[in-house]
């Protein structure tokens, strides 16, 4: 296979890989130079980033101001989050596994994402987002994306009232009376 063959999104994933390896490799350069280091050289080292961190942690007293730009991004990007789901694949004995994220749409019941496989026996999708942690309902395939929708929440029913129990009186202090009345007898 050349170079030329690949597309636009293996290219990307092949440069990060390659700087993946190298900072690896580098961090282990790094690491075992510095075991072979003579003792003085190290202390100094040590001693430089302590004077450097000492400098260059900021006083927490005050924070900085955010121009009306950050404070209009950051409006966005708390908007932006309420729409974004992760969906995970749950099996039984078994961590959940992030296998994608999407985009609510609509009234928060559906759900666009990439392409996600069929849950195998005794798995199941489920979806994890500021709403909660939601089963899906339904979950339609096509060759890149998947529409998932989810179930509704039941909500659950108000107690039934008690039509023997008649509702507690409130005195003038706003506390409930502790008198009761029989039928046909006056209270005061």
């Amino acid at each position: 296979m050349d170079m030329q063959d690949l597309n636009k999104s293996q290219l990307i994933l092949l440069a990060l890989l390659i700087s993946f390896v190298t900072s690896i490799a580098s961090a282990i350069a790094t690491v075992s130079l510095m075991e072979q280091v003579p003792a003085p050289v190290t202390q100094t080292i040590n001693r430089i980033v302590k004077n450097t961190i000492e400098r260059v942690v900021p006083d927490n007293s005050k924070k900085p101001a955010l121009s009306p730009e950050e404070t209009q991004l950051l409006t966005q990007l708390k908007t932006v989050g309420s729409f974004v789901a992760t969906i995970a694949l749950r099996s039984k004995d078994k961590e959940d596994v992030i296998v994608g994220s999407g985009f609510f749409f609509g009234n928060d019941r559906v759900i666009a994402a990439p392409a996600i496989l069929e849950a195998k026996e005794g798995e199941a999708y489920i979806v994890k987002s500021i709403f909660g942690e939601q089963e899906i309902e339904k979950m339609t395939s096509e060759k890149d994306y998947s529409i998932l929708e989810l179930k509704k929440k039941e909500e659950p029913a108000p107690p039934p009232e008690n039509p023997e129990t008649p509702p507690a009186e409130i005195s003038a202090e706003g506390e409930p009376s502790t008198q009761t009345a029989t039928p046909g007898e006056l209270t005061s």
